[in-house]
């Protein structure tokens, strides 16, 4: 089997697995919400004897969506950096193909492996789904700098910079399914020919 088919395959098992996690925190949110809205429509004033009571019952229940609120932004959040992530690291595994450890140790920085790519004339920017790596990337850090679309991100459809970053879920489903393909189509370009089948390390 060709490496860049054994990375494709790789990819998107990792992210199936980021995938049904996300799921799963969807549909927990959903079944706690349901119990919210049941205890709020069940509840009556005359179940207890003083009206603050009653109050702060109401309140409470409204803290509780508020959280649940919140846990699912986050759930979104590590979604988008789990998916960035598994960009990250399979860059690495290819860089691994052509390059020495000391030199894609290196090679933190995406402007940098570009650098270093284009010595060998590959441009990483022309690979397929390219943007879409680039998107996770720039999400990526939007989202460790305070979740607000930054300058950068603004370059993609959609994003308003200083915006607070909403439907993150909305975001790695429509960006996931092009991970693999990326991961594939750059294998396809760093992979020397002579080692173009194989296990991937």
């Amino acid at each position: 089997m060709k490496v860049s088919a054994v990375f494709e395959r790789l990819a998107k098992f990792q992210v199936d697995l980021v995938g049904r996690y996300l799921e799963g925190a969807e549909q927990q949110f959903e079944e706690e919400v349901a119990s919210l809205k049941k205890k709020s429509k069940s509840v009556t004033k005359n179940q207890f004897e003083d009206e603050h009571d009653y109050e702060a019952y109401v309140d409470t229940l409204a803290s509780d969506y508020e959280i649940l609120e919140d846990i699912k932004e986050l759930s979104e959040q590590l979604a988008i950096v789990a998916l960035y992530r598994i960009v990250e690291l399979n860059i690495k595994k290819i860089l691994l193909w052509r390059y020495s450890k000391e030199e894609v140790k290196k090679l933190r920085q995406i402007d940098r492996i570009a650098d270093h790519l284009s010595k060998d004339g590959i441009r990483l920017e022309k690979v397929r789904h390219y943007n879409t790596a680039d998107e996770v990337r720039l999400l990526n850090n939007a989202i460790k700098h305070e979740n607000k679309v930054t300058k950068d991100l603004e370059k993609y459809r959609g994003y308003k910079e200083g915006q607070d970053l909403k439907s993150l879920d909305k975001a790695f489903n429509r960006l996931s399914p092009n991970v693999p393909k990326f991961l594939r189509f750059l294998a396809e370009k760093v992979v020397p020919k002579g080692k173009r089948t194989g296990k991937v390390r």
